[in-house]
């Protein structure tokens, strides 16, 4: 049987999931994917620290999303930021 700790501790878990939730579902689509792009940046960078201090190489795509995301691409009408 779970202790009092462990119940709390669900307890706060799952009152700071459904606040998450709320908070996402409350954002405009142009808002999530700008998360989302700040999401897979920070991620990178931290694959970046981890190869840099020794660890393992940054996988094959995050090396192609990195320079999809940063190269100037061939297509015609293509606006990159």
């Amino acid at each position: 049987m779970k202790n009092n700790l462990q119940m709390e501790v669900i307890a706060d878990l799952k009152r700071r999931k459904k606040t998450s939730r709320e908070y996402l579902r409350s954002l405009s689509p142009a808002e999530k994917i700008a998360k989302l792009v700040d999401l897979q940046e920070r991620y990178y960078q931290t694959l970046v620290v981890r190869e840099a201090n020794g660890g393992r190489k940054i996988p094959g795509k995050w090396q192609k999303w990195q320079k999809a995301r940063y190269e100037k691409a061939d297509v015609p009408g293509l606006i990159l930021e």
